[in-house]
């Protein structure tokens, strides 16, 4: 999935668990978390008070990706937990895969449920 509407859509009612009325199409209704910094940022505080934190790394190397990663709050990929990666071309784009991964994956025990979510 691309930095596009379908991933802003994917976001918003995946980690905030947001419909939209049927009526207005998606693209018209989501903040732009793919492409805004901003508003890959709201998405960060989202998983924050989910009870994950972020590590975001630039480029090592000219048109290099982005990796973004959440783990739970005290805990890492190393001892088990698993650290939700995503690679891509903005620092936005990454936010929301990575962010994605971890909202779609079983929430181990500890996890803050998300208000109006299903499943997970």
């Amino acid at each position: 999935m691309n930095a596009d509407r379908a991933l802003d859509t994917a976001v918003a009612t995946e980690v905030f668990a947001r419909p939209y009325p049927r009526w207005i199409s998606p693209a018209a209704w989501y903040p732009h978390y793919s492409t805004d910094l901003q508003a890959a940022f709201v998405v960060v505080a989202e998983m924050q008070r989910c009870g994950y934190w972020l590590a975001l790394t630039s480029p090592f190397r000219p048109n290099g990706l982005w990796s973004a990663r959440f783990t739970f709050h005290d805990r890492s990929g190393w001892n088990g937990c698993p650290d939700y990666e995503a690679l891509a071309r903005t620092p936005m784009e990454a936010i929301c895969h990575a962010a994605l991964g971890a909202v779609r994956d079983t929430q181990p025990s500890g996890a803050t449920e998300r208000k109006g979510a299903k499943g997970g």
